[in-house]
């Protein structure tokens, strides 16, 4: 039976990852967002909950059981380790979610398109379920400016050195630059930005249909 396209869409901190997702969702796909899937089982999930509790202390969970997120951020955002931890355990859940939501969506349905936006797309081994992958990048400087902007817009102490320590805890840009398929360059305008995700979308679209 024919199916739609999947793309796994990822890309830096402050890269404009979001702003993509959110040009291929207004033009019809069904974005899958991994930072709502990882929220929901945090909150959600009791063995993650107690997996969680017991790989970084009774502190990292509230008086109701659930997870604090913002202790837990404090602590997975300044150590490497804690962070590989938090991700081993929550990869396994996240992934297969992932895989299966994007079958869904696409089962039967040839036109259809669905998009997992995560940023641990090659970290966590999602990559080779998807039909294509495409990585958002700019310049790190540019990342700095752009995710110390987008805290003080949302009432958030984030100071540069926090920021340059959460850059350096992910998979190198140009790694990801060089694993995925397809990469848009964001080191312009938003507008430049969408239209990029649009041409790509629609010549990503349009090489579906006509191997399909």
């Amino acid at each position: 039976m024919k199916r739609g396209l999947t793309i796994g869409l990822t890309g830096g901190m402050a890269c404009g990852k979001s702003t993509v997702a959110a040009v291929w969702k207004s033009l019809g796909a069904h974005v899958i967002d991994s930072d709502a899937t990882v929220h929901r089982l945090l909150a959600e999930d009791a063995e993650i909950q107690q997996a969680v509790g017991e790989a970084f202390g009774a502190e990292t969970r509230r008086a109701d059981g659930k997870i604090d997120r913002a202790r837990l951020a404090a602590i997975v955002f300044n150590d490497e380790a804690a962070l590989r931890r938090l991700t081993d355990i929550l990869y396994p859940q996240t992934r297969a979610y992932h895989v299966n939501e994007a079958r869904r969506i696409t089962h039967g349905r040839p036109d259809s398109v669905a998009v997992i936006d995560s940023p641990l797309l090659f970290e966590s081994g999602l990559d080779a379920q998807m039909d294509v992958t495409v990585a958002v990048g700019a310049p790190i400087e540019r990342q700095i400016e752009r995710a110390l902007a987008r805290a003080q817009a949302q009432g958030k102490t984030l100071t540069r050195a926090e920021v340059e320590k959460r850059i350096a805890l992910q998979m190198p840009l140009d790694e990801k630059r060089r694993r995925a398929a397809y990469v848009i360059e964001n080191d312009g305008a938003i507008e430049e930005l969408r239209e990029a995700a649009v041409q790509l979308y629609r010549a990503l679209t349009a090489k579906c249909r006509e191997s399909g």
